[in-house]
């Protein structure tokens, strides 16, 4: 199975658009920026407050989004699990997988120096709709 294809916008981010801009996939979805945490998330514990710490972060760098939401809260509750395991000698099987998974969410969302090291701007605004700027801009003419 090969590497999942790369997000338009980090194409472009990283300046690989440029060197192939017929490989942009201009139909691509843009979800909002922002997400609400799934209903499936305990209330209390680490990983909400691994919820919150991310959604903080990420939403500020403008990369979480609606669309992102569940993928991000399994990470956190990798973390949980990850924090409960650690210090059991006969877990030690099952800590070390929950923070491999938790540490490919930290990846996937680029909250690592290494997975970040090509992004050299923020993300522009996709929860911009631009008929709505169009209507807006027009409205604001007369």
């Amino acid at each position: 199975m090969g590497r999942p294809p790369t997000p338009t916008a980090l194409k472009i981010l990283t300046g690989a658009a440029a060197h192939d801009p017929g490989r942009i996939n201009h139909d691509e979805p843009k979800p909002r920026i922002g997400a609400a945490s799934p209903s499936w998330l305990p209330r209390y514990g680490p990983a909400r407050s691994a919820w919150k710490t991310h959604v903080e972060v990420l939403e500020r760098l403008r990369v979480l989004t609606e669309a992102d939401a569940h993928a991000l809260a399994i990470g956190c509750l990798a973390l949980e699990e990850f924090l409960a395991t650690r210090k059991d000698d006969k877990q030690w099987r099952r800590s070390a997988d929950a923070w491999r998974r938790y540490q490919a969410t930290l990846v996937q969302f680029g909250l690592t120096p290494s997975s970040r090291v090509k992004i050299h701007a923020i993300a522009p605004d996709v929860s911009a709709d631009p008929l709505e700027q169009w209507i807006a801009a027009k409205a604001s003419r007369g």
